[in-house]
């Protein structure tokens, strides 16, 4: 499944990251610098199971860069 997560504050995160750790094409819509940060260190998500690196996430700063990029897993290829 190919899922964009707009708004990936800390539940945005978590619901995201939890969701590609099963295996889900994830995109997180953020900040720039969240998604600089992710884009280079992973998602890291913090439960009751103790502290996970996601990196099978994919980050953009703005709503525009999910659906611009050819390469997106959320757009479609003709």
């Amino acid at each position: 499944m190919q899922i964009a997560v707009i708004g990936a504050g800390a539940i945005g995160c978590l619901v995201g990251g939890k969701l590609a750790q099963q295996g889900h094409a994830v995109t997180l819509v953020g900040r720039p610098r969240f998604a600089e940060t992710v884009q280079q260190a992973g998602l890291t998500i913090v439960d009751e199971e103790g502290r996970h690196i996601v990196r099978n996430v994919t980050a953009v700063g703005d709503t525009a860069a999910t659906w611009a990029s050819a390469s997106s897993p959320l757009m479609p290829r003709s």
